[in-house]
């Protein structure tokens, strides 16, 4: 597999603004991109939910201690290069060297488990 590029399983479906529902799709997506803000809003839960594969690590989610986290959002404010409207890309993560990653992003990437996944 080295040197070859491979395609990790994301966070959203790869062509979601394709096959999420057209009658939101321009509320959702722009220029061919969801927002990760609206696919995550509550109000299009039901249009979403069977595009987004990791719902909690794309929208966030409350752990046992009461504490909101917010894993894909904490990646991209410190690793906005693998990011786009929102939405980090596993595959973008996967593919960068080590040593590229910034200081900051490492500690937010253990919640992908990109280290089992990737590395």
């Amino acid at each position: 597999m080295y040197g070859e590029l491979v395609t990790y399983k994301e966070l959203i479906d790869p062509d979601f603004c394709t096959n999420v529902d057209q009658s939101v799709v321009t509320q959702i997506c722009i220029e061919g991109n969801p927002l990760q803000g609206e696919v995550c809003s509550d109000l299009n839960y039901d249009y979403v939910m069977d595009l987004v594969y990791d719902y909690d690590l794309l929208c966030g989610y409350t752990d046992t201690e009461g504490n909101t986290k917010t894993p894909a959002g904490d990646v991209c404010n410190a690793w906005a290069d693998v990011c786009t409207e929102g939405v980090p890309s596993v595959t973008s993560m996967c593919s960068a060297d080590y040593e590229s990653i910034p200081w900051d992003a490492l500690s937010y990437i253990a919640d992908f488990d990109l280290y089992d996944i990737c590395w």
